[in-house]
Protein backbone atom coordinates (compact mmCIF):
# COMPACT_ATOMS: atom_id res chain seq x y z
CA UNK A 1 0.00 0.00 0.00
CA UNK A 2 0.93 3.59 -0.56
CA UNK A 3 2.50 5.37 2.32
CA UNK A 4 1.82 9.17 2.93
CA UNK A 5 4.16 11.35 4.87
CA UNK A 6 2.85 13.30 7.64
CA UNK A 7 4.38 16.70 9.23
CA UNK A 8 3.31 18.26 12.22
CA UNK A 9 3.69 18.89 15.45
CA UNK A 10 2.47 15.92 16.88
CA UNK A 11 5.55 15.00 19.77
CA UNK A 12 4.80 18.50 21.88
CA UNK A 13 3.32 17.68 25.09
CA UNK A 14 0.29 19.73 24.59
CA UNK A 15 -3.04 17.92 24.64
CA UNK A 16 -4.24 19.60 21.45
CA UNK A 17 -1.49 19.40 19.14
CA UNK A 18 -1.12 15.78 20.21
CA UNK A 19 -4.95 14.69 19.86
CA UNK A 20 -5.09 16.45 16.49
CA UNK A 21 -2.21 14.48 15.63
CA UNK A 22 -3.63 11.39 16.58
CA UNK A 23 -7.17 12.39 14.84
CA UNK A 24 -5.70 13.15 11.40
CA UNK A 25 -4.39 9.88 11.26
CA UNK A 26 -7.09 8.02 12.56
CA UNK A 27 -9.44 9.27 10.12
CA UNK A 28 -6.84 8.93 6.97
CA UNK A 29 -6.37 5.12 8.59
CA UNK A 30 -10.65 4.99 8.52
CA UNK A 31 -9.96 6.23 4.82
CA UNK A 32 -8.48 3.43 4.09
CA UNK A 33 -5.06 5.28 4.31
CA UNK A 34 -1.65 3.92 5.79
CA UNK A 35 0.53 7.18 7.34
CA UNK A 36 3.17 8.29 8.99
CA UNK A 37 4.50 11.44 10.83
CA UNK A 38 7.84 11.91 9.66
CA UNK A 39 10.77 12.56 12.43
CA UNK A 40 13.39 14.75 11.47
CA UNK A 41 14.90 15.11 14.66
CA UNK A 42 13.38 19.03 15.45
CA UNK A 43 12.14 18.92 18.87
CA UNK A 44 10.52 22.42 20.09
CA UNK A 45 12.93 24.42 22.10
CA UNK A 46 12.54 24.33 25.57
CA UNK A 47 14.20 27.48 27.19
CA UNK A 48 14.74 28.89 30.28
CA UNK A 49 11.92 31.53 31.61
CA UNK A 50 14.23 33.43 32.74
CA UNK A 51 15.77 34.07 29.03
CA UNK A 52 14.32 35.52 26.31
CA UNK A 53 14.78 33.48 23.14
CA UNK A 54 14.40 34.56 19.62
CA UNK A 55 12.66 31.31 17.35
CA UNK A 56 13.70 33.32 13.94
CA UNK A 57 17.60 33.19 14.87
CA UNK A 58 17.65 30.46 17.72
CA UNK A 59 19.99 28.09 16.71
CA UNK A 60 20.95 24.99 19.24
CA UNK A 61 18.19 23.39 19.87
CA UNK A 62 19.55 20.54 20.71
CA UNK A 63 19.26 19.40 24.64
CA UNK A 64 22.13 18.27 26.33
CA UNK A 65 23.66 18.12 29.52
CA UNK A 66 25.21 21.76 30.18
CA UNK A 67 21.89 23.41 28.82
CA UNK A 68 19.70 21.60 31.23
CA UNK A 69 21.99 21.98 34.41
CA UNK A 70 22.25 26.13 33.03
CA UNK A 71 17.95 26.20 32.60
CA UNK A 72 17.48 24.49 36.05
CA UNK A 73 20.43 26.78 37.86
CA UNK A 74 18.26 29.82 36.39
CA UNK A 75 15.02 28.27 37.18
CA UNK A 76 15.74 27.22 41.07
CA UNK A 77 17.56 30.37 41.78
CA UNK A 78 14.78 32.48 40.21
CA UNK A 79 12.68 30.40 42.31
CA UNK A 80 13.95 30.62 45.48
CA UNK A 81 14.91 34.53 45.18
CA UNK A 82 10.66 34.86 44.39
CA UNK A 83 9.97 32.73 47.31
CA UNK A 84 8.01 29.75 45.00
CA UNK A 85 10.39 27.22 45.03
CA UNK A 86 7.19 24.89 46.40
CA UNK A 87 5.32 25.63 43.34
CA UNK A 88 8.33 25.64 40.87
CA UNK A 89 8.98 22.19 42.53
CA UNK A 90 5.06 20.79 41.86
CA UNK A 91 5.34 22.37 38.57
CA UNK A 92 8.21 20.50 37.77
CA UNK A 93 6.33 17.03 38.97
CA UNK A 94 3.42 17.56 37.09
CA UNK A 95 5.29 18.14 33.88
CA UNK A 96 7.02 15.08 34.29
CA UNK A 97 4.11 12.50 35.43
CA UNK A 98 1.83 14.33 32.55
CA UNK A 99 4.65 13.48 29.97
CA UNK A 100 4.79 10.18 31.16
CA UNK A 101 1.22 9.86 30.09
CA UNK A 102 2.18 11.52 26.66
CA UNK A 103 5.13 9.41 25.86
CA UNK A 104 2.78 6.07 26.49
CA UNK A 105 0.17 7.62 24.44
CA UNK A 106 2.40 8.38 21.57
CA UNK A 107 4.01 5.35 21.97
CA UNK A 108 0.26 3.53 21.77
CA UNK A 109 -1.33 5.48 19.13
CA UNK A 110 1.01 7.70 17.35
CA UNK A 111 2.59 5.76 13.98
CA UNK A 112 5.85 7.80 13.27
CA UNK A 113 8.93 6.80 10.98
CA UNK A 114 12.22 5.73 12.14
CA UNK A 115 14.57 9.03 12.48
CA UNK A 116 15.08 10.77 9.48
CA UNK A 117 18.82 12.45 9.35
CA UNK A 118 18.49 14.31 5.75
CA UNK A 119 14.63 15.17 4.60
CA UNK A 120 16.03 15.70 1.11
CA UNK A 121 16.46 12.03 0.55
CA UNK A 122 12.69 10.61 1.40
CA UNK A 123 11.03 11.71 -1.31
CA UNK A 124 10.44 8.33 -3.11
CA UNK A 125 9.44 6.90 -0.03
CA UNK A 126 5.83 8.35 0.29
CA UNK A 127 3.09 8.88 -2.05
CA UNK A 128 2.13 12.18 -0.64
CA UNK A 129 3.29 14.37 1.79
CA UNK A 130 0.32 16.00 4.09
CA UNK A 131 1.31 19.05 6.48
CA UNK A 132 -0.93 19.62 9.39
CA UNK A 133 -2.69 20.47 11.41
CA UNK A 134 -2.07 22.80 14.55
CA UNK A 135 -0.08 26.01 14.18
CA UNK A 136 2.55 24.95 11.60
CA UNK A 137 2.25 28.07 9.71
CA UNK A 138 2.96 30.21 12.50
CA UNK A 139 6.52 31.57 12.29
CA UNK A 140 6.83 32.61 15.90
CA UNK A 141 6.45 29.00 16.49
CA UNK A 142 9.52 27.62 15.27
CA UNK A 143 13.07 28.60 13.25
CA UNK A 144 13.46 29.54 9.80
CA UNK A 145 15.02 26.52 8.71
CA UNK A 146 12.48 24.63 10.38
CA UNK A 147 9.71 26.23 9.66
CA UNK A 148 10.35 25.96 5.77
CA UNK A 149 10.43 22.36 6.45
CA UNK A 150 6.86 22.88 7.35
CA UNK A 151 6.45 24.66 3.95
CA UNK A 152 7.39 20.60 2.30
CA UNK A 153 10.87 22.60 0.81
CA UNK A 154 12.37 19.19 0.78
CA UNK A 155 9.45 17.93 -1.49
CA UNK A 156 9.92 18.54 -5.12
CA UNK A 157 6.98 17.12 -6.96
CA UNK A 158 4.13 19.48 -6.40
CA UNK A 159 1.48 16.74 -7.17
CA UNK A 160 2.62 15.18 -4.02
CA UNK A 161 1.85 18.47 -1.14
CA UNK A 162 -0.98 18.58 0.43
CA UNK A 163 -2.05 20.98 3.28
CA UNK A 164 -4.59 19.96 5.45
CA UNK A 165 -5.95 22.16 8.73
CA UNK A 166 -2.49 24.32 9.09
CA UNK A 167 -3.13 27.50 11.52
CA UNK A 168 -0.96 30.12 10.84
CA UNK A 169 -2.36 31.16 13.96
CA UNK A 170 -1.77 35.12 14.24
CA UNK A 171 -3.28 37.43 11.77
CA UNK A 172 -0.52 39.24 10.60
CA UNK A 173 2.84 37.93 10.33
CA UNK A 174 6.13 39.53 9.19
CA UNK A 175 7.74 40.50 5.67
CA UNK A 176 10.33 37.63 6.10
CA UNK A 177 7.21 34.49 6.66
CA UNK A 178 5.02 36.66 3.83
CA UNK A 179 8.20 35.77 1.23
CA UNK A 180 8.42 32.27 2.52
CA UNK A 181 4.97 31.23 1.70
CA UNK A 182 5.10 33.29 -1.61
CA UNK A 183 7.68 30.66 -2.75
CA UNK A 184 6.43 27.52 -1.08
CA UNK A 185 3.00 27.51 -1.37
CA UNK A 186 2.53 27.90 -5.17
CA UNK A 187 4.12 24.62 -5.03
CA UNK A 188 1.22 22.58 -3.43
CA UNK A 189 -0.69 20.55 -4.89
CA UNK A 190 -4.10 22.04 -2.76
CA UNK A 191 -4.17 24.19 -0.14
CA UNK A 192 -6.27 24.52 3.07
CA UNK A 193 -6.11 26.45 6.25
CA UNK A 194 -8.25 25.97 9.81
CA UNK A 195 -9.19 29.58 10.11
CA UNK A 196 -11.17 31.72 7.82
CA UNK A 197 -8.43 34.68 8.83
CA UNK A 198 -5.56 32.48 7.97
CA UNK A 199 -7.09 31.47 4.66
CA UNK A 200 -7.80 35.11 3.81
CA UNK A 201 -4.40 36.16 4.57
CA UNK A 202 -2.98 33.42 2.70
CA UNK A 203 -5.20 34.07 -0.34
CA UNK A 204 -3.87 37.65 -0.31
CA UNK A 205 0.17 36.84 -0.27
CA UNK A 206 -0.06 33.70 -2.44
CA UNK A 207 -3.66 35.01 -4.34
CA UNK A 208 -4.11 31.14 -4.42
CA UNK A 209 -7.36 28.90 -3.81
CA UNK A 210 -7.12 28.45 -0.41
CA UNK A 211 -9.98 25.79 1.91
CA UNK A 212 -11.02 26.17 5.27
CA UNK A 213 -11.59 22.83 6.61
CA UNK A 214 -12.23 22.05 10.33
CA UNK A 215 -9.47 20.53 12.79
CA UNK A 216 -8.62 16.85 12.96
CA UNK A 217 -10.31 16.87 16.23
CA UNK A 218 -13.72 17.64 14.86
CA UNK A 219 -13.54 15.19 12.36
CA UNK A 220 -14.06 12.24 14.90
CA UNK A 221 -16.92 12.06 16.70
CA UNK A 222 -17.22 12.32 20.01
CA UNK A 223 -17.90 8.58 20.38
CA UNK A 224 -14.92 7.97 19.00
CA UNK A 225 -12.59 10.03 21.15
CA UNK A 226 -14.30 8.26 23.84
CA UNK A 227 -13.35 5.01 22.64
CA UNK A 228 -9.45 5.56 23.71
CA UNK A 229 -10.81 8.14 27.01
CA UNK A 230 -9.95 6.94 30.13
CA UNK A 231 -12.62 6.05 32.11
CA UNK A 232 -13.41 6.18 36.08
CA UNK A 233 -16.30 6.94 38.66
CA UNK A 234 -16.01 10.64 39.76
CA UNK A 235 -17.74 13.61 41.62
CA UNK A 236 -19.16 16.56 39.31
CA UNK A 237 -17.01 19.12 38.83
CA UNK A 238 -16.20 22.30 36.42
CA UNK A 239 -12.97 21.64 34.47
CA UNK A 240 -10.58 25.01 34.14
CA UNK A 241 -8.19 24.29 30.97
CA UNK A 242 -6.22 27.60 31.20
CA UNK A 243 -3.07 27.81 28.96
CA UNK A 244 -2.09 31.51 29.77
CA UNK A 245 -2.11 33.52 33.03
CA UNK A 246 -5.10 35.47 33.74
CA UNK A 247 -6.01 34.58 37.39
CA UNK A 248 -9.64 36.29 36.42
CA UNK A 249 -10.66 32.77 34.71
CA UNK A 250 -9.90 30.72 37.75
CA UNK A 251 -11.63 33.22 39.42
CA UNK A 252 -14.67 32.91 37.71
CA UNK A 253 -14.52 28.70 37.57
CA UNK A 254 -14.27 28.83 41.31
CA UNK A 255 -17.57 31.08 41.79
CA UNK A 256 -19.28 28.52 39.71
CA UNK A 257 -18.21 25.80 41.37
CA UNK A 258 -18.94 26.80 44.45
CA UNK A 259 -22.57 28.40 43.39
CA UNK A 260 -23.37 24.52 42.47
CA UNK A 261 -21.62 23.02 45.06
CA UNK A 262 -19.04 21.49 42.35
CA UNK A 263 -15.78 20.61 43.00
CA UNK A 264 -12.92 22.58 40.63
CA UNK A 265 -9.86 20.60 38.84
CA UNK A 266 -7.53 22.90 37.27
CA UNK A 267 -5.37 21.84 34.20
CA UNK A 268 -2.61 24.44 34.13
CA UNK A 269 1.36 24.62 33.73
CA UNK A 270 1.10 28.45 34.75
CA UNK A 271 3.27 29.32 37.55
CA UNK A 272 1.19 32.02 38.77
CA UNK A 273 -2.34 29.95 38.72
CA UNK A 274 -0.08 27.30 40.55
CA UNK A 275 1.31 29.59 42.81
CA UNK A 276 -2.14 30.51 43.85
CA UNK A 277 -4.50 27.31 43.10
CA UNK A 278 -2.47 24.84 44.06
CA UNK A 279 -4.83 22.82 46.06
CA UNK A 280 -7.18 22.43 42.58
CA UNK A 281 -3.86 21.71 40.24
CA UNK A 282 -4.61 18.11 39.02
CA UNK A 283 -1.54 16.01 37.87
CA UNK A 284 -1.57 12.57 36.00
CA UNK A 285 -3.40 13.81 33.10
CA UNK A 286 -2.26 12.77 29.85
CA UNK A 287 -3.89 13.05 26.66
CA UNK A 288 -6.32 9.59 27.32
CA UNK A 289 -7.08 11.65 30.82
CA UNK A 290 -7.67 14.97 29.31
CA UNK A 291 -10.41 13.02 27.25
CA UNK A 292 -11.92 12.11 30.03
CA UNK A 293 -11.63 14.85 32.11
CA UNK A 294 -13.49 16.81 29.12
CA UNK A 295 -16.21 14.36 28.83
CA UNK A 296 -17.40 14.27 32.79
CA UNK A 297 -17.47 17.54 33.14
CA UNK A 298 -20.40 19.79 34.12
CA UNK A 299 -18.88 23.07 32.64
CA UNK A 300 -15.68 23.99 31.05
CA UNK A 301 -14.06 27.54 30.93
CA UNK A 302 -10.81 27.48 28.62
CA UNK A 303 -8.27 29.84 27.07
CA UNK A 304 -7.29 27.09 24.89
CA UNK A 305 -8.48 26.43 21.16
CA UNK A 306 -8.93 22.78 21.47
CA UNK A 307 -10.12 23.02 24.77
CA UNK A 308 -13.15 25.04 23.08
CA UNK A 309 -13.03 22.69 20.01
CA UNK A 310 -13.52 19.59 22.68
CA UNK A 311 -16.05 21.09 24.71
CA UNK A 312 -17.96 21.99 20.81
CA UNK A 313 -17.61 18.53 20.07
CA UNK A 314 -18.77 16.58 23.01
CA UNK A 315 -21.56 19.05 23.28
CA UNK A 316 -20.40 20.17 26.93
CA UNK A 317 -21.45 23.94 28.06
CA UNK A 318 -18.43 25.96 28.12
CA UNK A 319 -17.49 29.96 28.23
CA UNK A 320 -14.08 31.00 26.46
CA UNK A 321 -11.43 33.35 26.78
CA UNK A 322 -8.72 34.59 25.27
CA UNK A 323 -5.55 33.54 26.51
CA UNK A 324 -2.99 36.60 25.66
CA UNK A 325 -3.89 40.08 27.32
CA UNK A 326 -5.52 42.44 24.45
CA UNK A 327 -7.95 42.28 21.67
CA UNK A 328 -8.39 39.51 18.90
CA UNK A 329 -5.40 40.67 17.08
CA UNK A 330 -3.01 40.29 19.61
CA UNK A 331 -0.72 36.87 18.90
CA UNK A 332 -3.24 34.06 18.22
CA UNK A 333 -6.12 34.99 20.76
CA UNK A 334 -8.27 35.28 17.01
CA UNK A 335 -8.32 31.26 16.35
CA UNK A 336 -11.19 31.08 19.85
CA UNK A 337 -13.18 34.02 18.10
CA UNK A 338 -12.88 32.32 14.54
CA UNK A 339 -13.78 28.86 16.07
CA UNK A 340 -16.88 29.92 17.53
CA UNK A 341 -17.92 31.89 15.20
CA UNK A 342 -17.80 29.21 12.56
CA UNK A 343 -20.37 27.38 15.16
CA UNK A 344 -22.42 30.31 15.88
CA UNK A 345 -21.29 30.18 19.09
CA UNK A 346 -20.01 34.02 20.08
CA UNK A 347 -22.31 34.19 22.84
CA UNK A 348 -20.59 31.71 24.85
CA UNK A 349 -17.18 33.80 24.50
CA UNK A 350 -16.33 35.95 27.27
CA UNK A 351 -13.84 38.84 27.56
CA UNK A 352 -14.86 39.26 31.44
CA UNK A 353 -16.24 37.67 34.27
CA UNK A 354 -18.83 40.25 35.20
CA UNK A 355 -21.62 37.54 33.29
CA UNK A 356 -24.39 35.38 34.33
CA UNK A 357 -23.14 31.69 34.13
CA UNK A 358 -25.86 29.47 32.63
CA UNK A 359 -25.34 25.87 31.96
CA UNK A 360 -27.72 25.62 29.59
CA UNK A 361 -26.06 25.70 26.12
CA UNK A 362 -28.45 24.44 23.04
CA UNK A 363 -26.34 22.72 20.36
CA UNK A 364 -28.18 21.46 18.01
CA UNK A 365 -27.44 24.09 15.34
CA UNK A 366 -24.12 23.92 16.23
CA UNK A 367 -24.13 19.65 15.14
CA UNK A 368 -25.47 20.55 12.43
CA UNK A 369 -23.27 22.80 10.90
CA UNK A 370 -20.21 20.22 12.44
CA UNK A 371 -21.78 17.41 10.59
CA UNK A 372 -21.61 19.52 7.05
CA UNK A 373 -18.37 20.64 8.38
CA UNK A 374 -17.03 17.70 8.73
CA UNK A 375 -18.26 16.16 5.37
CA UNK A 376 -16.88 19.35 3.40
CA UNK A 377 -13.19 18.08 5.15
CA UNK A 378 -13.54 15.20 4.03
CA UNK A 379 -14.37 15.14 0.78
CA UNK A 380 -11.40 18.02 0.51
CA UNK A 381 -9.05 15.25 2.12
CA UNK A 382 -10.58 12.47 -0.04
CA UNK A 383 -10.86 14.12 -3.02
CA UNK A 384 -6.98 15.58 -3.15
CA UNK A 385 -5.27 12.25 -2.40
CA UNK A 386 -7.25 10.11 -4.27
CA UNK A 387 -6.02 12.56 -7.45
CA UNK A 388 -2.37 11.73 -6.40
CA UNK A 389 -2.40 8.24 -5.15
Amino acid sequence: MKKIGLLSYHFWYNYGTCLQAYALQYVLKKMGYQSEYIDFGWKYPIASETLIENFWTYTNTDTNLFRTLKTNLYKYAGAIINRNLYSTLFRDFIYKTNNKLFDKFHNQFIIESPHVKDLNNIEKKYALFIVGSDQVWNPSCCEKKYFTHFLLDFVKEKKKKISYAPSVGMKDIDAKAKELFKLYLPQFQSLSCREEFGCSLLRKITELEITRVIDPTLLMTREEWLSIAENKKVHPYVLCYILGDKTKIVEKSLQIAKKYSLDLKIISMSQMIIEKYKKYIISNVGPREFLFLLNKSSCILTDSFHGTAFAINFNIPFYSFLKKHGDSSVSDNSRIIDLLDLFHLSCRFKDSINFSDNFSCDFKETNKILSCEREKSFNFLKHNIDQIL
